[in-house]
């Protein structure tokens, strides 16, 4: 047998090499990113608040109250089953 190196193991570490360093810069990453946000968090005005707290509600109303489960009507339908 000769003494080789498998040649797919330099791409398997070349590969764990490029995720470490991938993995390092999402994590510095994140806490930049995070830092920014409270400090925008922090600069708001009160009216900015507002509005931000405003648009998270914006969209439809919520659905009226269920007066059942729907298993009534289920049953009724599945009875006319042959």
């Amino acid at each position: 047998m000769s003494d080789e190196t498998d040649p797919t193991q330099g791409a398997a570490d070349a590969e764990r090499v490029a995720v470490a360093r991938w993995v390092a810069t999402w994590q510095r990453a994140g806490t930049e990113l995070e830092e920014h946000r409270r400090s925008r968090l922090a600069a708001m005005t009160l009216s900015e608040m507002r509005r931000a707290i405003g648009a998270i509600f914006v969209g439809s109303p919520p659905l009226p109250p269920r007066r059942s489960s729907g298993l009534v009507e289920m049953q009724r339908l599945l009875s006319r089953l042959p």
